[in-house]
């Protein structure tokens, strides 16, 4: 069974956890009962769906998914969870196949009818109809506030605009103290006129190669999408949306490459 990768190694680790624990009750309800009712398969695929819906929800909460994406994923579990069940369970879940279509590309309906009668199908309609209201009305959720230390993004910029505002001041001085040319404009002067006027940095920067560090660095960190965005200090959406479109603001990437311990032309250099 394949994963979303927007599900971080904390939720994977609870939604096995679940697997493994309907797999045991299921060998032992059949080594008791010696048959195969449909009560005690219902029971392992449900009990598996419930973990992964509430990680789905999860994600939606956090914005990172829509209603639509979790639906979709939902759908796309319960069948895996049926599909693989004889992998899982072993010969024992060979009598799963009777709730696959003839094709096998889907679950029977009057299957599905009956799985979604089922406790673990209702309270996952029921977290699913609470976010959807939630982004029906474009509220966003409440990410918490991040820690910072004297060390932290907002320091280290500050120190920065400080350093500037001195080396502005500095430029200033030399240019005062320029001889000056005919007209009564000093040298410096004359020159800035005939280069003309430095291009402002852009605001925002495209960077693919930087993109890529971002998530192989999230690939491999112990801390989930969601609380490095909080510590960042931005949403989830807004590193989902760097990741797939390589553009975000300079002030942004400035922040997440510090929090990788990087600079932003580390960040951005092919290595």
């Amino acid at each position: 069974m394949t994963y979303p990768e927007d599900l971080s190694q904390q939720a994977r680790a609870r939604i096995v956890q679940a697997k493994i624990r309907a797999r045991q009750v299921y060998l032992e309800s059949l080594s008791e009962r010696g048959a195969f009712p449909l009560g005690i398969m219902t029971r392992y695929v449900m009990t598996i769906f419930a973990a992964f819906a509430k990680e789905a929800c999860s994600l939606a909460r956090s914005g990172v998914w829509g209603v639509d994406r979790v639906e979709t994923e939902a759908s796309k579990w319960i069948y895996s969870t049926v599909l693989f069940a004889e992998e899982e369970v072993g010969i024992q879940g060979e009598r799963f196949r009777s709730f696959l279509t003839e094709s096998g590309m889907g679950i029977k309906g009057e299957i599905l009818a009956t799985l979604k009668q089922e406790p673990q199908w209702i309270k996952y309609e029921q977290d699913l109809l609470a976010v959807s209201e939630i982004q029906a009305n474009d509220t966003p959720p409440a990410l918490p506030e991040p820690q910072r230390t004297t060390n932290q993004p907002v320091g280290i910029l500050r120190n920065m605009m400080e350093e500037e505002a001195r080396e502005m001041a500095r430029i200033r001085a030399r240019q005062r103290e320029q001889p000056k040319a005919s007209g009564g404009r000093s040298l410096a002067t004359t020159k800035k006129a005939k280069v003309g006027k430095r291009k402002r940095l852009s605001s925002a920067i495209t960077s693919k190669i930087a993109a890529r560090k971002l998530e192989a660095f999230l690939e491999a960190s112990p801390v989930n999408k969601t609380d490095f965005a909080g510590k960042v200090g931005v949403t989830p959406r807004t590193l989902l949306s760097f990741r797939r479109t390589f553009k975000i603001k300079r002030e942004t990437l400035g922040l997440i490459a510090n929090e990788m311990g990087l600079t932003i032309e580390e960040l951005t250099r092919k290595d």
